[in-house]
């Protein structure tokens, strides 16, 4: 008998050391998970940052003006800039406003702060983003060893995947300097010593040589957010190597949209709070713009018709994710766990998602439309 009770105390010590092992492990990895890190930030904040987060939004995000239509295109119209509401330069107040939005996407799938086009629907939205990205880098067509730009890097999370795919060395800019913290200390903890990290507006003349760049490729960091197209892809152009590849994810206006139908505007004014971008174009702008600057445009193109926003299978899926992501807020909220202020961020972020979502569906807009831009072998 004395026997079996040694036996059963080792038996549930062992029980429990496993069991507290498991506990610790699971602590372990929340703690150091990306939505921890994100929620315990956004739970830190000052009055004065929130306050400058939610007024980013009225002077970057507000501005129904900065549309360029199909009709406005046919018209010789010239096309719209991204410009803040108030004196200063736009992309100083959108490093403010990102400052605190890279943290409520990753408290979601997007953490990368895009989501990709629709590639496969049995897929999740990550695993969706790693098949976009491995289209692009194959797109690119470049050789190990060679060079690459990356055009509103973020967290660099695209670079340190599409560096190992195609095993070149990236440089990626972009306006947010925590967020290019965020790239180098997780290219640090990866050793991926391919990647550089500089901050650049892209509106400004780039800090590179001429023709550096095997490639350049931007996921919907370029489009929405020039001031003066034509110096931006003049510049591109000039960093890049003759017989080099653009690939452009990003937003665009579709035909369908009408600057006259005023409902069309109405949406257009509540989506463009959540698709956070400034200024938006019909696609036809690009292609011309790039054209006259000397590319050949090799691709532009959305989905498939009849839905061309081929984007919106993911949207409604992370849309029902922040559905359980809101209640959670407001739930910890209640018991007093989190800050009063934190519901207020969620609904910041997610208003006016029933617009976008609306635009999506009825072709109006997309924020995955593809180009693929070459410079010449031979230069006239």
């Amino acid at each position: 008998m004395q026997n079996n009770n040694i036996i059963f105390i080792i038996i549930f010590i062992i029980i429990f050391i496993i069991i507290f092992i498991i506990i610790i492990t699971f602590i372990y990895n929340i703690q150091n998970s990306e939505k921890y890190k994100a929620l315990k930030r956004l739970c830190n904040l000052s009055n004065k940052t929130l306050d400058i987060y939610f007024d980013s939004y009225n002077i970057i995000f507000s501005n129904n003006e900065i549309l360029s239509t199909l009709d406005d295109y046919n018209i010789n119209k010239p096309p719209t800039g991204f410009v803040a509401s108030i004196d200063g330069k736009a992309s100083e107040y959108t490093a403010q406003c990102y400052n605190i939005l890279k943290d409520l996407c990753a408290l979601g799938n997007v953490k990368k702060m895009y989501v990709s086009k629709c590639i496969d629907k049995n897929a999740s939205i990550i695993q969706n983003q790693l098949l976009h990205e491995k289209e692009i880098a194959e797109n690119l067509m470049v050789k190990p060893y060679e060079t690459l730009l990356e055009i509103g890097c973020g967290c660099g999370r695209i670079t340190d995947y599409i560096s190992k795919l195609t095993n070149c060395t990236i440089y990626g800019i972009n306006i947010d300097e925590s967020q290019l913290d965020d790239a180098r200390n997780h290219a640090e903890l990866t050793g991926n010593n391919k990647l550089n990290f500089v901050f650049c507006d892209c509106n400004d003349r780039l800090p590179f040589g001429d023709n550096m760049f095997d490639g350049i490729y931007t996921v919907q960091g370029l489009i929405t957010w020039m001031t003066d197209q034509k110096k931006v892809f003049k510049e591109l152009y000039r960093v890049l190597k003759p017989g080099g590849k653009i690939v452009i994810t990003d937003a665009v206006l579709l035909d369908n949209f009408d600057r006259n139908n005023q409902h069309h505007m109405d949406i257009m004014s509540r989506a463009r709070q959540v698709m956070h971008g400034g200024t938006y174009l019909h696609y036809k702008y690009i292609e011309s713009i790039a054209k006259d600057v000397g590319f050949i445009v090799n691709k532009s193109k959305g989905g498939e018709p009849p839905n061309e926003a081929h984007e919106l299978p993911l949207i409604l899926k992370e849309n029902k994710h922040y559905n359980k992501i809101e209640y959670f807020i407001n739930l910890l909220t209640r018991l007093h766990i989190i800050p009063s202020y934190m519901p207020k961020l969620i609904k910041r972020l997610r208003y006016g998602i029933n617009d976008w979502i609306e635009l999506l569906e009825k072709n109006l807009l997309t924020t995955v439309w593809e180009f693929i831009l070459e410079k010449p072998q031979k230069i006239s």
